[in-house]
């Protein structure tokens, strides 16, 4: 996803390994944990949808009000 959204220069996709990096602020329960945080903004909005690339794309749409035109993206074509 990170690949495809290179346009974009305002959303970052990131990895953060909450395993070996402890963050007093970050409340991690369960594994994979995806959050997004907005700009200007310090409390993340946590993701509780299905890990499909479709329902990801959505979420990021939703949440930035952007249209990622990666609706008729496979995934697997990667």
């Amino acid at each position: 996803m990170a690949e495809k959204l290179t346009e974009f220069e305002d959303i970052v996709i990131a990895k953060f390994d909450a395993t070996a990096n402890e963050h007093p602020s970050l409340q991690i329960s369960g594994f994979p944990t995806i959050k997004l945080y907005k700009p200007g903004n310090e409390t993340p909005v946590d993701y509780e949808g299905d890990r499909s690339f479709g329902d990801l794309v959505t979420f990021l749409e939703t949440e930035t009000g952007k249209d990622l035109n990666l609706k008729d993206f496979k995934p697997e074509e990667f």
